[in-house]
């Protein structure tokens, strides 16, 4: 199995998206589909404020696994 390990829990807050997370903790746009993937919540609809979301120390193993 895959050896996640969690970074940050970033919480979720007024103005965030996905981009904007994968922007500011991978510096790669294209991996807001790991942190939707992580949560189980594929869209920015998906997330409230004060929601916690995961952030992965190793997105590209995801990335590869998709």
């Amino acid at each position: 199995g895959l050896e996640l390990k969690i970074r940050k829990e970033h919480i979720w807050s007024h103005g965030d998206n996905l981009l904007k997370l994968a922007r500011t903790y991978y510096g790669n746009d294209d991996l807001w589909t790991v942190i939707a993937l992580i949560n189980k919540k594929p869209t920015d609809a998906h997330y409230s404020i004060g929601d916690v979301v995961y952030i992965v120390e190793n997105p590209g193993i995801i990335k590869g696994a998709m």
